[in-house]
């Protein structure tokens, strides 16, 4: 999933920062990115975004979301051998198959429900 550096900033509201916080905290982010529309009222600031989620995340964290991910897309490079985000509470099988094997958490419907971000958005996505 990705965010965007506004929305951790607060640049549209409490709520879009509360959920940008919570996802982030969740291990739901893969990457932050700019929202940028033009030099004045969207102007890019993926800094402000980055020592944003440095804080809440750690340095290493603020690095894979801005820098490392990003740049694994653009190089084609298999999800297997890119870090996982920070505080991702499973285990990388079950995370690469997107709930298609047995093995799979979400494939049993292993907290399929939930109250947290995570079971809200699958719920909007089954």
């Amino acid at each position: 999933m990705q965010i965007t550096a506004g929305s951790l900033a607060g640049s549209f509201g409490r709520d879009p920062r509360y959920y940008a916080e919570k996802m982030l905290n969740e291990g739901m982010v893969h990457i932050l990115a700019t929202d940028a529309h033009d030099m004045s009222r969207r102007a890019p600031d993926l800094g402000r975004g980055r020592s944003l989620a440095a804080k809440l995340l750690g340095e290493a964290e603020a690095d894979n979301l801005v820098l490392h991910r990003p740049k694994a897309i653009l190089s084609n490079i298999d999800p297997k051998f890119v870090a996982l985000p920070a505080n991702r509470a499973i285990n990388n099988d079950e995370y690469l198959d997107h709930g298609t094997s047995p093995r799979s958490s979400f494939a049993r419907g292993v907290d399929r429900g939930g109250s947290g971000i995570a079971g809200r958005l699958r719920r909007l996505f089954e």
